[in-house]
């Protein structure tokens, strides 16, 4: 396995060497992508499926590997392993102080009156055989009580749903 870092920053998404990869990622971009992300995260998403790893000086044609790439941009961190054809197999995706969707929002209201989000965070695992799978971690304070809330997103009748971990 070979790993490479990347360190971007957003306004160097559109001059990376980004070639012809997508088709080979669509499968990966329907599985993290949500209507109700910011499109920032849908920014850096789309970079990470058009990432084209026999690009690389690493990239060896010789022998089937697995590379890891990290790609990493202040509150955002996709740890990518593409395989030797360049498709994604699996991810895992951290994105810190994002805007959390609309009804999430409200079921915390709801159950938590009078506190206010200050901090959240939304993590996807994703396996090219299992799917994805989409966390939150959201803290929430009143006065000088701290609580952090878990959830996991699940999807019942093609409509997001939230289901409370702790």
């Amino acid at each position: 396995m070979k790993t490479l870092l990347f360190t971007l920053s957003l306004s160097l998404f559109l001059s990376l060497p980004v070639l012809a990869q997508n088709h080979l990622n669509m499968e990966y971009l329907t599985e993290v992508s949500q209507k109700n992300s910011s499109s920032n995260v849908s920014k850096f998403q789309n970079m990470v499926s058009k990432y084209n790893i026999q690009e690389t000086q690493v990239f060896s044609s010789e022998k089937s590997h697995t590379y890891d790439v990290v790609f990493a941009e202040s509150n955002y961190n996709v740890e990518a392993t593409y395989n030797s054809d360049g498709k994604i197999i699996k991810s895992s995706e951290t994105y810190k102080d994002i805007k959390i969707p609309s009804k999430l929002s409200l079921m915390i209201n709801e159950n938590h009156p009078e506190w206010s989000v200050f901090s959240s965070e939304h993590n996807i695992d994703y396996n090219h055989n299992d799917g994805a799978n989409f966390n939150y971690t959201i803290k929430i304070k009143k006065n000088k009580r701290v609580k952090v809330l878990k959830f996991k997103q699940t999807k019942l009748n093609n409509a997001n749903d939230y289901i409370a971990l702790n």
